[in-house]
């Protein structure tokens, strides 16, 4: 009996050291310490300002120097002599101021007599005046008289540029002493003065072309005013 209650102590104690045992376990495993989350954000460094004179200074390139164009040297044309000798031809003409001739080209070959008359040429004396206008003289031996010469002449113009036979004016006059003539006409869109003489055996042609005055009257004043150029020319062979 004594050995009946002995057992069944020990059995209840057994019973409750191992209930105490579980309770203990389970207590530890739901009244541990928790471990705090570890942060997940990154430490932060303040923003420190860099004064602007340590800031680095861009590099800068010295702005391209454009050359300058060289001048072109200025030519000054020679004053044109208040008379005028022909080396080739041997006349002299005068040439004031009112003549308003801008520059000289001496003719370097004389003229056949035969071959085509051209305003420029190695065969003529060149006289630029003012207002687009161009007189040239040019000389050759002949055997004609004034009109005969004066014909010739003005039939070549026909012949070689395509000039009218008929012209609009026709004037007699003296130049240097001896007589002349003067015809006036249109030609390829540019008026034409033809002077013609004969001197010594000599036939002389003095041409001048020239805009178109504008008017009859202009005209007129036009002719008179080639007239008045060739007027003093003097013949000196």
């Amino acid at each position: 009996m004594r050995h009946a209650r002995n057992r069944s102590t020990r059995g209840r104690s057994l019973a409750a050291a191992v209930m105490l045992g579980s309770l203990a376990v389970a207590l530890a495993a739901c009244g541990g310490t928790t471990a705090a989350p570890a942060s997940t954000n990154a430490p932060t460094t303040a923003a420190v300002d860099t004064p602007p004179s340590a800031l680095p200074t861009p590099a800068t390139t010295a702005p391209k120097s454009t050359p300058k164009p060289t001048p072109e040297p200025t030519v000054t044309p020679p004053p044109v002599p208040t008379a005028f000798k022909s080396p080739v031809y041997g006349y002299t003409l005068s040439l004031p101021a009112s003549a308003e001739v801008t520059g000289l080209v001496a003719a370097t070959d004389a003229w056949d007599g035969t071959s085509a008359i051209g305003s420029t040429g190695p065969m003529v004396d060149q006289f630029p005046r003012s207002g687009q206008r161009l007189a040239f003289i040019l000389a050759a031996p002949t055997d004609l008289d004034l009109d005969g010469w004066a014909a010739a002449v003005h039939a070549k113009a026909v012949s070689e540029h395509g000039c009218p036979e008929e012209v609009t004016s026709a004037r007699d006059m003296m130049i240097g002493g001896s007589p002349a003539r003067v015809v006036a006409f249109v030609c390829q869109g540019v008026h034409v003065y033809e002077a013609t003489m004969v001197r010594d055996g000599i036939g002389v042609i003095a041409k001048q072309i020239t805009p178109p005055p504008g008017s009859p009257a202009l005209e007129k004043a036009s002719m008179e005013d080639f007239m008045g150029f060739i007027e003093p020319l003097v013949w000196s062979q």
